[in-house]
């Protein structure tokens, strides 16, 4: 049996644009993936909305990547392979986070997976970096929190490819595919969740005979 852990933030999670709600299970791009996978491939779904990289959320507590990220290594090691697919939140206004600081975020979750491994003495997982879909045309509500967000984020994928070939770690650009709903730009539909699946299990598929 072969484990894939899914962390990621809201478009991960599977909230519905425009709504608040959450999509059905079956419509939620890890189990799509999962559905697609060989029975003998479990993916795990650890998401949650306004996670960010490394920042702490001042309203909401355990938003902050890095603090939950190696908990949960230890919950469902041995792992695989491990996806990471956030940035998204360090992009409001309230972070005045850069493009760069998105990708040194990304960056210390990757040592946080190699250091734990390290110390273990354990296989290290396959890492898949994922750079988000770009924040679009908001909406009013999420226009409030994320000023300024759309360009940074178009220029998320450069760094976060940089941080991925001199790390070792597999990458993908989701924006290449899937764009935000138009509802509240942010969060993506269920059609955008299936082509996330699909792009995820093209490059994933043909590498899980060579996962340790």
């Amino acid at each position: 049996m072969k484990t894939i852990l899914c962390y990621g933030d809201s478009n991960t999670w599977g909230y519905i644009p425009g709504l608040a709600g959450r999509y059905k299970y079956h419509q939620r791009w890890p189990n799509i993936f999962q559905a697609k996978l060989s029975k003998e491939v479990q993916v795990i779904t650890e998401a949650l909305n306004g996670r960010t990289t490394v920042l702490d959320e001042p309203e909401r507590e355990g938003r902050n990547g890095k603090t939950m990220l190696l908990p949960l290594i230890e919950s469902h090691t041995p792992l695989d392979l491990i996806i990471i697919m956030l940035g998204t939140n360090d992009l409001k206004a309230i972070y005045n986070s850069t493009p760069e600081d998105v990708a040194k975020g990304v960056l210390t979750l990757v040592k946080i997976i190699r250091k734990y491994h390290n110390v273990t003495f354990s296989a290290q997982p396959e890492i898949l970096i994922i750079s988000p879909p770009h924040v679009t045309q908001l909406s009013p509500l999420m226009a409030m929190q994320f000023e300024s967000a759309s360009e940074k984020s178009k220029q998320l994928a450069v760094h976060l490819q940089k941080v991925a070939v001199k790390n070792c770690c597999l990458f993908l650009d989701a924006a290449s595919i899937v764009i935000p709903s138009n509802k509240d730009g942010v969060h993506i539909d269920a059609d955008s969740h299936l082509k996330l699946a699909e792009l995820v299990y093209s490059l994933i598929n043909s590498k899980l005979s060579q996962l340790s």
